[in-house]
């Protein structure tokens, strides 16, 4: 049982991997920045780095969905109810994953728990009361204020935009003709001019001008995202393994997870990436950055107190905000469509936790 239990919960980490990994890193795609390749392998990385971290920082997650205090005595530790724990919400993800809809883990986490834990001893038994402070509460306000933030700050960083969306370029000197832009002229023997304006100044000099954009808060934004995300999330699904008393050390667990989350970032996170980052609105690279750092800052205060916010939750409140600030280019259908995604999460979490605990008991 043991061992089944440690490949579900890998399966399951790699699940949150495609359906996760792209979410912090989704604005520098928006905002064309970087390729799907390049802004998956960047959100990667530093997912992966929180995620090791992890071990150190999210003990009181780990503590919260082992399942104890939510079941009684020793039922949270059972070894088939983990398991059926970890089925339920590696099929709530990997659905998601695959029709590209970006849900939340944690929601899926919790709804599992919660019907795998009635099918094991009954609704009444739970200490759903629990659920209303520690998770539900957080999961239900997270997008609100990531919205509200996003649009308040906004215009507090919107007199940056130029600093933030500057580049520099190398021109062809026969062709740069340009009203006060050339700084520098190189020597003669190197027939170009640099050139430091905007990305879109510096293609209006040239279609054939080398640009090299400088946009490193968005940059830093977007990693720091996906590093609190690994943070918040690892905790998460490791609570599994040592609720059931895994053989190996709590750090080997966090580990193995750590790893797994992002090999499936790698391999499966491309659809995700697709909706949030051309589906919802079009933005800009300080706007990408600022609903970026909102999150960063969110997940991380939440990761820091124990409190069980979605990083997938925060971030689309904040892409959101954007969205207000395009009203008439944002696709609020598509909008339409994640709100009922996650509101379909739970429940389908719930009767996935009892049905795969009922066949559980029978096979074995």
């Amino acid at each position: 049982m043991t061992s089944a239990l440690w490949v579900t919960v890998l399966i399951l980490a790699f699940a949150n991997g495609a359906n996760d990994n792209a979410k912090g890193v989704a604005t520098l795609r928006g905002s064309g920045l970087a390729s799907y390749t390049t802004t998956i392998l960047w959100g990667t990385i530093w997912t992966l780095i929180g995620a090791l971290l992890s071990v150190r920082f999210g003990v009181k997650l780990i503590s919260l969905f082992s399942g104890h205090g939510l079941l009684p005595g020793d039922t949270a530790g059972q070894p088939d109810l983990l398991l059926a724990v970890a089925l339920a919400t590696a099929a709530t993800v990997l659905l998601a994953s695959r029709i590209g809809a970006p849900i939340s883990t944690t929601h899926a986490l919790t709804g599992a728990l919660i019907g795998g834990g009635a099918a094991a001893v009954g609704i009444g038994q739970l200490r759903l009361e629990l659920l209303g402070k520690a998770v539900v509460l957080p999961l239900l306000l997270s997008p609100l204020i990531s919205l509200g933030l996003t649009l308040i700050l906004f215009p507090l960083i919107s007199p940056f935009r130029r600093i933030v969306d500057t580049c520099v370029c190398l021109v062809r000197r026969e062709q740069a003709v340009i009203s006060g832009q050339t700084l520098i002229h190189t020597q003669d023997i190197r027939p170009v001019d640099l050139v430091i304006g905007t990305t879109s100044e510096c293609q209006r000099i040239s279609t054939d001008s080398r640009i090299i954009p400088l946009n490193l808060i968005h940059w830093v934004s977007a990693g720091t995202m996906s590093f609190t995300r690994g943070l918040n999330d690892t905790p998460k699904i490791t609570a599994l393994l040592i609720g059931a008393g895994s053989v190996l050390p709590e750090k080997e667990a966090v580990f193995g997870v750590a790893f797994a989350m992002a090999l499936g970032g790698l391999v499966g996170a491309r659809r995700i990436s697709k909706t949030l980052s051309e589906k919802i609105t079009p933005m800009d690279p300080v706007q990408g950055a600022s609903a970026n750092l909102i999150t960063s800052i969110l997940v991380s205060l939440a990761s820091r107190h124990g409190m069980p916010v979605s990083t997938t939750h925060v971030a689309c409140g904040s892409l959101f905000g954007v969205g207000c600030l395009h009203k008439s280019k944002t696709d609020w259908k598509q909008v339409l469509n994640i709100i009922l995604a996650w509101g379909i999460t739970l429940p389908a979490a719930v009767m996935f936790g009892g049905l795969f605990y009922l066949l559980l008991k029978v096979l074995l």
